[in-house]
């Protein structure tokens, strides 16, 4: 590298508890009152996502989403070429408490 950033964290990447699986979050319900939703509480879970494309199964995957939630569009975090990591999979973690379906597939492995 041309600068220096210094030694390495003391610390190794940890996951927020908020972003860890069975995290409680908010599930927005929407009631027969039009405009009126009441928010209960779902539980964040990950799963393993198999892949299967002209023939070959990507087996590196994971998608997060929250118990009780309508359908909704899916995001998907992109690892970069050292694989799939933890940081990928709470950033799909994340997706998911905000409202979207997250999916971290490791396509290169």
């Amino acid at each position: 590298m041309c600068n220096s950033d210094g030694s390495a964290p003391a610390e190794s990447y940890k996951t927020q508890p908020l972003l860890q699986p069975g995290s409680l979050a908010p599930v927005a319900t929407s009631s027969r009152v039009r405009g009126a939703s009441e928010t209960t509480t779902g539980r964040l879970v990950v799963e393993d996502f198999h892949v299967t494309f002209e023939g070959y199964t990507y087996r590196h995957g994971k998608i997060a989403y929250v118990e009780g939630r309508p359908p909704a569009p899916i995001v998907m975090v992109h690892p970069n070429y050292a694989g799939l990591k933890q940081f990928d999979i709470d950033q799909a973690s994340f997706l998911a408490r905000v409202g979207y379906v997250g999916g971290a597939i490791d396509i290169l492995e």
